[in-house]
């Protein structure tokens, strides 16, 4: 008996839940932290030792705050933050308040405005893998199937 229109949809729609699902439940699903860049102080002079005591993870957010056209923020390598040069910048923002998501890996940040960056307007970071998966209520670990599904009790 051939399928109609219906049930071709209705057998489209359970793969697709059956792919979601298998995402869900082998994917790691984290969750991210916001670090304002210099605390309450913000963007600004002497932020090169203000990551010394924080682990940044991929998916975590830096957010600059900082009065515009008298910063800016600069991703550069290695070299540009040695050297403080902008000639090979990777990204310039320049909007006053910039949220820049970290992936793995050491990251580079100087302001390229005059001379801020050889005032200590400057800073680099590691940034480590994704953190400890989301827990979904009802569970202490990563919910399968046999545990439950996004939080519902399955037994």
């Amino acid at each position: 008996m051939a399928q109609g229109k219906g049930g071709a949809t209705q057998a489209s729609l359970a793969i697709g839940l059956m792919i979601l699902a298998l995402l869900l439940l082998n994917g790691e699903l984290a969750k991210s932290e916001k670090f304002t860049v210099g605390d309450h102080h913000g963007w600004g002079f002497n932020v090169k030792n203000w990551p010394k005591d924080k682990t940044f993870h991929a998916g975590d957010i830096l957010e600059f705050k900082y009065k515009k056209r008298h910063h800016n923020v600069v991703k550069v390598d290695l070299n540009g933050y040695a050297n403080c040069t902008t000639d090979k910048a990777i990204s310039t923002y320049d909007s006053g308040h910039d949220h820049i998501k970290l992936a793995r890996g050491t990251h580079y940040f100087i302001c390229g405005i005059a001379d801020h960056c050889k005032v200590f307007e400057a800073m680099g970071n590691d940034v480590v893998g994704a953190r400890d998966p989301v827990v979904f209520a009802g569970g202490n670990r990563w919910c399968g199937f046999r545990d439950g599904f996004l939080g519902f009790d399955l037994h």
